[in-house]
């Protein structure tokens, strides 16, 4: 995730990434670098019941792909999301614009 998305990141979705939750996310509703369909969650079009009501059938129907989503999820919110990572990426930028500015 790039650190200008931040602000506009969803926390609630990272925490159940983080929790090791099946996140399921309508498409427009967060950034799209926020998870990858089928790999660390599930994104269904907006409005859709029918891909809501699927999406939910996936996680439910086979538990060996249910647990990779949630492992994928919690290791992606470790490698990505988690406070010490954005604040040191964020330290970089904060570096890096100083430095262009002397």
């Amino acid at each position: 995730m790039m650190i200008g998305n931040i602000g506009s990141t969803p926390l609630k979705v990272p925490e159940y990434m983080a929790s090791g939750c099946v996140a399921l996310v309508g498409r427009g509703a967060c950034p799209e670098d926020l998870l990858t369909d089928g790999i660390d969650g599930i994104i269904v079009e907006s409005g859709s019941v029918t891909e809501v009501a699927n999406g939910i059938m996936r996680v439910f129907s086979d538990e060996r792909s249910a647990a990779k989503l949630r492992n994928n999820a919690r290791e992606t919110a470790e490698r990505v999301y988690d406070w010490e990572v954005i604040a040191s990426e964020l330290e970089d930028t904060l570096r890096s614009t100083t430095e262009l500015r002397r």
